[in-house]
């Protein structure tokens, strides 16, 4: 992904708070080799589209469905993601 000065600058203070056992791949990929996840409108979470029970600690399940609450990821799909329907 590309990237503006200001997004960078963020993504690094994101760094700095977040603990990835990935080592941050997510950066370096193109949006559409990222975990799937879906932008409802939340500012902090994401919907986890990850079908594979893969241990992941950002994931989390909530009712029927599964929730990321990774600060980076949601970055990521707020700055560069189109908001899809629920």
């Amino acid at each position: 992904m590309n990237f503006t000065e200001q997004q960078r600058l963020h993504l690094e203070k994101l760094k700095e708070i977040t603990r990835c056992d990935k080592k941050y791949v997510c950066l370096e990929l193109p949006r559409e080799e990222l975990c799937a996840a879906r932008d409802l409108g939340m500012e902090h979470f994401l919907e986890c589209l990850v079908t594979a029970r893969k241990k992941c600690r950002h994931a989390f399940p909530f009712g029927k469905g599964r929730f990321c609450r990774c600060p980076i990821r949601v970055y990521l799909e707020n700055s560069h993601g189109e908001r899809r329907p629920a």
